[in-house]
């Protein structure tokens, strides 16, 4: 995972990160139906707005994964699944 801060003023700051999420199942030669080999990765970017002790966010989260699902005896399958947010926070800092 990385990520990184941008204070681009006092009041506006841009922020952005990546991660990347191998496996955890690194072989379907176990005869179990229901496992799946996927690796993830993703990334996200969003901008604060600081004003005195409030700040507000905005940002969006992109990630996609792709590997293989084991749908029944002998059978594997080449699978995928993708997403995007968008994400609004606040939050009064002390």
């Amino acid at each position: 995972n990385l990520g990184v801060q941008f204070n681009l003023s006092p009041a506006w700051s841009l922020l952005a990160g990546g991660y990347y999420n191998p496996s955890a199942i690194h072989s379907l030669d176990a005869n179990r139906l229901g496992d799946s080999q996927l690796d993830f990765w993703g990334a996200s970017l969003g901008v604060i707005w600081s004003v005195d002790h409030v700040q507000t966010g905005i940002g969006a989260v992109y990630f996609t994964g792709s590997g293989k699902f084991r749908t029944g005896e002998g059978l594997v399958n080449d699978t995928s699944v993708s997403g995007l947010g968008v994400l609004l926070t606040t939050a009064y800092v002390f």
